[in-house]
């Protein structure tokens, strides 16, 4: 999700409410994964933002199981474009 799109959720919430929220960027992916590109992190974060489990949550051991799924996406598709 987008800083811009989460603010927009949030205003649309009563400012007393309470709400738990963590955020994770994309600087905690390459953090995690210095050889991953931009685009890589981005679609880690893509993931763990629209394929969570809310029985697991989002943590380090999650984003690592993303980052092997992104690493492998990668890899099918460059032996992909270079048959």
């Amino acid at each position: 999700m987008l800083v811009k799109d989460q603010i927009k959720k949030l205003q649309r919430m009563d400012p007393e409410d309470n709400i738990a929220l963590h955020t994770w960027h994309t600087n905690d992916v390459a953090y995690q994964d210095e050889s991953l590109t931009p685009e890589q992190c981005n679609r880690v974060i893509d993931m763990m933002e629209n394929e969570q489990d809310c029985t697991i949550g989002l943590n380090w051991d999650v984003m690592d199981i993303w980052i092997s799924w992104v690493k492998a996406e990668s890899r099918i598709k460059a032996e992909s474009e270079e048959d």
